[in-house]
């Protein structure tokens, strides 16, 4: 029987497709992610706030210490995801020297030499190597304290991965539960970005609810406690932005199981949040007295605590207060921060790459 050149080549195709298709698809519901999150560093230290502080020299000054190790002052995003742990336990502690949760981190570097310094940290310093899939993954030693199932790898020139065995070998990074991707999809372009899939993470949020009323069980505030941490009940996942540049300074928005149970949401953070606002209000008083410019932006977060409804869209919003960066400079030397005289230039921006 002859065989056509044609046919060889569609079968060998295939057979890649298979294992490309096999791989993507190897990790179970279980194991996807419940968390992501996205810190934009080159947005953060282009802000007002961050200049006025001068973070761009502190973080020189760090590297200035040790040429041979990373540039802190070089990391341009660190984007990754994890999944929820199953308990309280696997959330406080590592289980048999492995990390209870699967998890993956990307840092990207301005360039190719300060990823490279990264990753010859992570070699001289790594309990052996694994190639896989025409990739060099080095492992922790045995007595680094760090758990043994974490590996580091180079993803390209300018990005290192640190992730779990379980997602290392992916083909790609499409790890996050449906609910999770639907609560990303909604978060906005702040500098600091969180999402977390509540439902994802039942098992978890479930044993901490029950351990709560637990502790409240008989108390004068029994009742009031078991009503605020039901609310949780009422989410199917919740977001958090923050940004020192934008119009908005943090962001908390939550997306209600249906319009009932967001307007019920509402009710349970407007009660709460007032209740923080009448105990606030008490100690701004004091504070205007000693420091008017410190009470005047604690007056403008505080009038801002209030919960909002759009269908089954609750957020709580707080504006980038006006005096901020003033008062943030007035109090970092007590802090140990020296603010320089004239404020930094904040650096030119360093084009992020998306992460698969």
């Amino acid at each position: 029987m002859r065989v056509s050149v044609l046919t060889v080549l569609a079968a060998f195709a295939v057979a890649v497709s298979f294992c490309f298709e096999t791989n993507a698809q190897s990790i179970g519901d279980g194991q996807r992610s419940a968390v992501m999150f996205d810190i934009n560093f080159t947005k953060l230290k282009k802000s007002e706030l961050a200049s006025t502080l001068g973070v761009d020299a502190q973080l020189e000054k760090v590297a200035q210490q040790d040429d041979a190790k990373p540039d802190p002052s070089k990391l341009v995003r660190v984007v990754g995801a994890m999944t929820a742990p199953k308990s309280i336990d696997d959330a406080q502690a590592l289980a048999d020297g492995k990390m209870p949760v699967d998890f993956y981190a990307r840092m990207q570097f301005e360039d190719s030499d300060a990823a490279g310094k990264m990753l010859a940290k992570a070699e001289s310093e790594s309990g052996g190597k694994v190639e896989r899939n025409g990739k060099t993954f080095y492992r922790p030693k045995d007595d680094s304290g760090t758990p043994e199932n974490l590996l580091m790898h180079r993803v390209d020139e300018t990005t290192i991965e640190v992730s779990t065995e379980s997602y290392a070998y992916l083909a790609n990074r499409d790890v996050l539960s449906q609910g999770l991707q639907e609560a990303w999809s909604m978060t906005g372009d702040d500098s600091i970005r969180l999402a977390i899939d509540l439902e994802a993470a039942s098992d978890l949020i479930n044993e901490v609810v029950e351990s709560v009323k637990a502790q409240v069980k008989g108390s004068g505030q029994e009742a009031m406690v078991t009503g605020y941490v039901d609310l949780i009940d009422n989410m199917k996942n919740l977001r958090l932005g923050i940004d020192f540049s934008n119009e908005h300074l943090l962001t908390l928005q939550a997306t209600g199981v249906d319009e009932k149970q967001a307007k019920e949401l509402q009710g349970g953070l407007d009660a709460l949040l007032g209740m923080g606002k009448m105990m606030g209000g008490m100690q701004l008083q004091g504070i205007q007295q000693q420091d008017p410019e410190a009470s005047a932006v604690l007056d403008q977060i505080m009038n801002a605590l209030k919960a909002n409804r759009e269908g089954n869209e609750v957020d709580v919003t707080i504006p980038h207060p006006k005096g901020l960066e003033e008062l943030a400079a007035k109090f970092a030397p007590m802090l140990g921060v020296t603010v320089p005289t004239t404020p930094v230039q904040p650096a030119a921006p360093v084009e992020t790459v998306p992460v698969q």
